[in-house]
């Protein structure tokens, strides 16, 4: 097979990752995560690399709800995966790297959400913030509250697994304008309690033991819930209750899930 073009990859991307659970695929420059940046997050920048540069054509690569039954049939399959420390990122990158090892062109670097790179401007390892590129690829809209992104059609259940850099293709579309906030009046403020509420019993110094797990999850769960309010795929979430015991068995303690805390750190 021949050199295909950045749109031809989108799409041979798009077919090639939906059944695996993948169905958020946004194209981007890598220039326009770049310059999203604040100052603050000046070292969190990817350094250019390649024939492109800063024109570098980039990918997005996020997931809804329908990635929890590719993934449980994955585990249900293959046994020893549900030992695995962190079966749900394993199986992010076992199944993005095979769809990229199929292509004739693959990108010269993977940014996995989950990892800290050495890619950044910085030259320290760090993540790369990918709430910001969700953004400046006009994919979603960034509560400044919970740090949580809201999608035009998922509303706040999503995730962000990696970021795919071809540096040697550039990206000469033009870039969206920013999403506009949809959250009705009000809605704000109560997202921004019930965050407040969850990171305070998440990090108030007392570890969670087992039986207050699923109180804590539950209160990561209602602060996407408070950003789609009516929205019956809120229920979605409570259905991965019997995954979130499963993959917590034997665990006397469990930390913020990182799809609540995603961009904390980098947003």
């Amino acid at each position: 097979m021949g050199a295909l073009s950045p749109g031809q990859l989108v799409t041979q991307l798009s077919e090639a990752l939906a059944p695996r659970g993948f169905d958020i695929i946004s194209p981007l420059a890598l220039s326009w995560y770049n310059d999203s940046l604040p100052g603050t997050l000046s070292s969190n920048r990817i350094r250019p690399a390649g024939r492109a540069g800063s024109a570098a054509f980039a990918v997005l690569v996020g997931s809804s709800a329908v990635l929890w039954r590719p993934f449980l049939q994955y585990c249900a399959a293959n046994g020893e995966w549900a030992a695995l420390p962190h079966p749900l990122e394993a199986y992010v990158e076992c199944a993005v790297s095979a769809v990229l090892a199929s292509l004739p062109q693959p990108p010269a670097r993977v940014v996995w959400s989950h990892s800290q790179t050495d890619c950044l401007a910085s030259e320290a390892p760090g993540y790369v913030a990918m709430q910001r590129a969700a953004v400046a690829a006009g994919t979603a809209w960034l509560d400044p509250c919970s740090h949580l992104l809201v999608h035009p059609r998922h509303g706040p259940w999503l995730s962000l697994r990696c970021l795919l850099l071809f540096d040697d293709l550039a990206w000469a579309e033009a870039q969206p304008p920013p999403l506009p906030c949809p959250l009705a009046p009000g809605v704000q403020q109560a997202v921004r309690a019930r965050f407040e509420a969850a990171l305070h019993a998440t990090s108030r110094g007392s570890i969670p033991q087992r039986d207050q797990v699923q109180r804590v999850w539950e209160m990561w769960v209602a602060t996407r819930e408070a950003l789609s309010p009516g929205d019956t795929r809120v229920a979605r979430a409570w259905r991965l209750r019997g995954t979130l015991r499963h993959c917590t068995a034997g665990m006397g303690h469990m930390s913020a899930p990182q799809s609540s805390t995603d961009g904390l750190a980098a947003s």
